[in-house]
């Protein structure tokens, strides 16, 4: 009994650095392959699945976060050094197959949300490659993602620049 008791006791600490109930199996696989990272400072809110203490995972985090709340603060505010550009790259084509395998279902869903994020993590990638200002490429990925996948009129991308 104290194994199991010790099981459960595991699993349900476990539970608690699950961002919304998501599934550990889809962390777990990418987290034996992907280390985690150390938390810098001014950054809140970090996926820490599988990760000891003062640790994060980085694809977690942006994976499993919901994309217009914190995904889009992580990349817009977020510490410049907070994500690799692979990871970025990753998370971005991520959302982007999901999206372009989704948007001619007819379920209900949104697509200008994850168009800014993908975007986002897109422009944010470019801007670490480049030693650039991540959040002025961040905000500009974003805003060519949406501009040129749903052809918003170029007023509305002045304004969310």
């Amino acid at each position: 009994e104290d194994g199991s008791q010790s099981t459960n006791e595991r699993l349900g600490s476990d539970r608690l650095h699950f961002p919304h109930g998501k599934s550990h199996l889809v962390v777990t696989a990418h987290n034996q392959i992907l280390p985690c990272a150390t938390i810098p400072r001014r950054t809140r809110q970090l996926c820490t699945i599988n990760c000891h203490e003062g640790e994060y995972n980085e694809l977690a985090t942006l994976l499993l976060t919901p994309p217009g709340s914190l995904g889009l603060r992580h990349t817009f505010h977020g510490s410049h050094n907070a994500f690799s550009k692979e990871m970025c790259i990753v998370a971005g084509l991520v959302y982007l197959l999901v999206l372009l395998a989704l948007f001619g279902v007819s379920i209900t869903m949104g697509i200008f949300i994850p168009l800014l994020f993908a975007g986002s993590c897109f422009g944010h990638a470019a801007a670490i490659a480049l030693g650039l200002n991540t959040t002025t490429y961040a905000i500009i990925g974003a805003t060519a993602m949406l501009s040129g996948v749903v052809r918003v009129i170029y007023s509305l991308s002045v304004i969310v620049i």
